[in-house]
């Protein structure tokens, strides 16, 4: 009876490689969020160790796809090296979690679908700026809007700065046309169009602007 219930809760090495794939892709979630809503004005407060349980969490994983999902090559061990170098200097010298954070999850990411870590991104990024949006609008938030001699009046919709704001519309967008690539239609390139004027009627964020009109 013993052997039987140990045989059933065998799991195959697929199984354990899309468990151990999933875990990243909640993990990575978890992280944008909290780096997203970094950027406005919510305040939330976090745990002081909310950082360093994620990055255990993501190290475990990453540790346990080496030994037992992915090979990594000589050349790839070499590169992660490398990233774990740069982004450790970048981080005495500066003192920013984000580096070390983007560096853990680019080693992560590999033998994980580039499209899923997109799809992600983009579902989580619109639904979080939809929600900031509409708080500010609503008052729920402070919508700060700021007035520069010689410029337009500029709006941050949630955001801690306009520029902020355009910054997450542009990369969602650049995310969007990833995934739709080829299938993308004129009415969406359209739209696109209108977010670039839109940021910078309401933004004045003249390099996200051109950045928007330069993907059409």
């Amino acid at each position: 009876m013993g052997n039987k219930i140990m045989k059933t809760m065998k799991f195959s090495k697929q199984q354990i490689g899309n468990i151990l794939e999933n875990i990243y892709l909640l993990v990575f979630t978890i992280f944008f969020i909290y780096a997203f809503l970094g950027t406005t004005m919510f305040q939330i407060a976090w745990s002081e160790n909310f950082n360093a349980m994620l990055r255990i969490l993501l190290i475990t994983m990453i540790l346990l796809r080496m030994g037992y999902i992915e090979r990594y090559t000589a050349k790839e061990l070499v590169i992660c090296f490398i990233i774990c170098v740069c982004s450790g200097f970048v981080f005495i010298r500066t003192g920013f979690e984000e580096v070390i954070n983007t560096a853990i999850l680019m080693i992560g990411a590999k033998g994980i679908s580039f499209k899923k870590i997109i799809k992600i991104y983009v579902i989580t990024g619109v639904s979080l700026m939809l929600i900031s949006v509409g708080a500010a609008l609503t008052g729920h938030i402070e919508n700060l809007i700021y007035t520069q001699e010689g410029r337009n009046i500029r709006i941050a919709f949630g955001s801690v700065y306009p520029t902020d704001f355009s910054a997450h519309i542009v990369f969602l967008v650049l995310g969007y046309c990833y995934l739709r690539r080829e299938k993308i239609s004129y009415i969406e390139l359209a739209g696109i169009g209108g977010l670039g004027i839109f940021v910078y009627m309401f933004c004045e964020a003249r390099l996200n602007c051109i950045c928007l009109l330069l993907t059409m």
